[in-house]
C-alpha cells in the first residue's frame, strides 16, 4: 500500500469516526493574532520612543532593537519585516509620534526665540 493510500484510508477512517477537519484551526488564529497584538502593544512605549529618536524606517529600529537585545516574539532577532508586522498592529502610533514630533519642534522654536530675544 502506498503512502498515499494509507493517508486516504487514515482519513476516510477518521471522518467515519467523527473527526471534523480544521476544527480548531480558527481558535488557533484568533489566539495568535491576539498574542501579536497584545506583543506589538507591550512595545509600543520602546518603538515610539525608538522613532521620536530618529530611528524610523523597519531596518533602523530592526538594528536598535537587535543592538539594544530586546527579544523579537518568536525569542530570536529583529528583521525589517519583524519590526513592520507590530508597526501595523499600532494603528494610533504614527498619528501619536506626528503630535510629538510638532510638540518637540515647538519647543525648541520657542527655546530659540527666547535666546534670540534675550540676546538684544
Amino acid at each position: 500500500m502506498s503512502h498515499s493510500s494509507r493517508t486516504k484510508h487514515g482519513i476516510a477512517t477518521a471522518r467515519v469516526r467523527g473527526v471534523k477537519w480544521g476544527a480548531s484551526g480558527k481558535a488557533l488564529a484568533q489566539n495568535n493574532r491576539q498574542m501579536a497584538t497584545n506583543f506589538a502593544e507591550s512595545h509600543q512605549e520602546l518603538i515610539f520612543e525608538l522613532m521620536l529618536a530618529r530611528h524610523w524606517g523597519p531596518v533602523k529600529l530592526a538594528r536598535e532593537l537587535n543592538w539594544r537585545c530586546v527579544p523579537a516574539r518568536n525569542g530570536g532577532g529583529w528583521h525589517p519585516a519583524t519590526v513592520d508586522r507590530p508597526l501595523k498592529r499600532l494603528p494610533g502610533l504614527k498619528e501619536e509620534l506626528a503630535k510629538a514630533r510638532k510638540a518637540k519642534h515647538r519647543e525648541i522654536h520657542s527655546k530659540l526665540q527666547a535666546g534670540c530675544s534675550g540676546a538684544n
